[in-house]
């Protein structure tokens, strides 16, 4: 079950979600990359690369999103060994202006999928570094954060052949 994935979409503003900066994190078993352009070329700003179990990577500097603006992004992952397989991307408001909220979230650098969910559940719920997570400002990104350009290559019509 090894396999790579490159995911090239725009990230924008939900409907109830504020202009600002905000931070970015990958949780993920295997290896992940975020590249973001915001004006000056794709460079990256959350690096979880390479095999590992689950864990989780911040960025350490803040993006700013506006209204009506869309920032280009380029998501890689890596499946390596077929035991777990994870790829979250997760955003929060900037916290550097907040000193109870670090920059580097605690949980960064713990690693084990066992650790963040209890496996004997289905679906698997999560435990409380997880609850613990989302009680410090972060959120998973939802579908209405993406934006994939004035073309969907999965929905478009194969040209008709003569």
């Amino acid at each position: 079950a090894y396999f790579a994935l490159r995911i090239e979409s725009m990230v924008t503003l939900g409907v109830n979600q504020l202009p600002g900066q905000y931070q970015f994190a990958l949780f993920s078993d295997d290896g992940s990359v975020l590249q973001i352009n915001d004006g000056s070329g794709f460079r990256t700003i959350v690096n979880n690369d390479l095999a590992h179990e689950s864990v989780l990577r911040v960025a350490s500097e803040p993006i700013t999103l506006n209204v009506a603006e869309a920032l280009p992004i380029k998501l890689d992952y890596m499946q390596g060994s077929p035991n777990y397989m994870s790829i979250i991307l997760l955003w929060r408001p900037w916290p550097g202006n907040d000193d109870s909220r670090p920059v580097n979230d605690p949980i960064v650098g713990e690693t084990g999928t066992h650790v963040f969910w209890d496996l004997s559940t289905s679906p698997s719920t999560p435990r409380q570094p997880w609850i613990d997570l989302m009680s410090r400002g972060w959120k998973v990104m939802t579908p209405e954060n993406f934006v994939l350009g004035e073309t969907n290559p999965c929905t478009e019509e194969e040209p008709a052949t003569p």
